[in-house]
């Protein structure tokens, strides 16, 4: 869905939609490592003979085929946003939904990860704005 907004979109929209797609896509990776990983323990033979770490090597490509898509369609803050804040969603329900992971509900731990999603995301916008405003305080002329 990324992908196809981002063939009808130009300049940092391109990129946001394109880091957004490869955010999703590093996500889907980081499971498939965890899977691949998983039957690494089994032994050589048990890994090369399922699924995951050929899964692994696609996605991988696609991977690259986005970020890099991303990084030379705009500025590098409007692709980097959209990775950084896709990756970790991605990875994450991906872990609950598909590998069962439990995600902490204690009150301590609820606050910890609000207040570290607040920070994140804060310094995603700080780092995606910083580049607007180094072009503002450079002077043409010098």
């Amino acid at each position: 869905l990324c992908s196809w907004a981002a063939q009808r979109s130009t300049g940092d929209r391109r990129a946001s939609l394109l880091g957004a797609a490869a955010g999703i896509v590093i996500g889907t990776l980081d499971a498939l490592i965890k899977s691949s990983s998983d039957l690494i323990a089994d032994g050589i033979r048990a890994t090369l003979t399922d699924w995951p770490i050929y899964a692994l090597l696609g996605v991988g490509m696609l991977v690259l085929v986005f970020e890099q898509n991303a990084l030379r369609s705009g500025r590098l803050p409007a692709a980097q946003a959209g990775i950084s804040i896709f990756e970790p969603v991605t990875g994450i329900l991906i872990g609950v939904f598909a590998f069962h992971d439990h995600l902490s509900t204690s009150a301590v731990a609820i606050l910890v990860e609000v207040l570290a999603a607040i920070a994140i995301l804060t310094g995603i916008a700080m780092v995606s704005g910083s580049n607007s405003r180094w072009e503002e305080s450079v002077d043409p002329e010098s």
